[in-house]
């Protein structure tokens, strides 16, 4: 079972009066300026985002109240029926403008599955991917749900061709996951990557973390068959021992 952490009233109350205090037009806030953070992203209302996004209709991204800190969290959402985005692929996604090919960063995310996370199914191959480290095709890691046995699992693409599959946890609806990532991205045998899950560390890999492409960027939401889900607190940072500054 993974480790869950549920919001205070106190916690969420000082969160949003940070929000609504200090809000500047790149879509950080003063959390971000306070701990030295690349990005920070709460998904507000009023505060232009730097990410992109990439959905087909109207309603795959969207906003709730349901939130891990602040006012509102964002909403991911792909309908049985709904259309491939122009770009291709069945997703209701976030694209983090991040690219990169080389240093060593961290990436940390909050994820709710409500109990209806299951929407159905669609022409799309049989898999649901909520965030991912891009390559040419498939992502070089990725992070995916199972919902006919309620698990997450974690997917590394080998550079030779094939899956390393790093390790399934079971999840529970109705709770707020926080997701860290910690990698050092390169081409050389010397790379990292780490995943954590309510600050505990629950997988890692030593090795080549970069694919053939050479470069990634993140992208988070919903790709594959029809989900929903909730993302609040998006954060990313440089260099060693941010995991806190990643975590809310």
């Amino acid at each position: 079972m993974l480790p869950t952490r549920s919001v205070t009233a106190a916690r969420t109350v000082l969160a949003a009066l940070v929000v609504a205090l200090v809000i500047v037009a790149t879509g950080s806030d003063a959390r971000g300026a306070s701990t030295n953070l690349l990005r920070y992203t709460g998904f507000e209302p009023g505060v232009k985002l730097i990410e992109s996004k990439h959905v087909a209709t109207s309603y795959g991204i969207g906003s709730t109240t349901t939130r891990r800190a602040g006012r509102q969290a964002a909403v991911a959402l792909l309908k049985p029926g709904d259309p491939q985005w122009l770009g291709g692929g069945y997703r209701a996604e976030f694209h983090a403008n991040d690219t990169l090919s080389s240093g060593e960063r961290w990436y940390g995310i909050s994820f709710y599955f409500p109990k209806d996370y299951n929407q159905g199914k669609n022409g799309a191959f049989n898999d649901r991917i909520i965030y991912q480290f891009t390559d040419n095709g498939a992502p070089v890691f990725s992070l995916h749900v199972d919902a006919a046995r309620q698990e997450l699992m974690l997917r590394r693409k080998k550079l030779e061709g094939g899956w390393h599959y790093m390790g399934r946890w079971k999840f529970e609806t109705e709770r707020w996951y926080d997701i860290a990532f910690h990698v050092n991205w390169t081409k050389s045998s010397s790379g990292l990557f780490e995943l954590y899950v309510g600050g505990k560390r629950i997988a890692r890999y030593e090795g080549r973390t970069l694919g053939s492409r050479g470069s990634t960027y993140s992208k988070f939401g919903v790709y594959g068959q029809p989900t929903r889900i909730f993302i609040d607190e998006f954060r990313m940072a440089s260099g060693p021992g941010k995991l806190s500054a990643v975590s809310p």
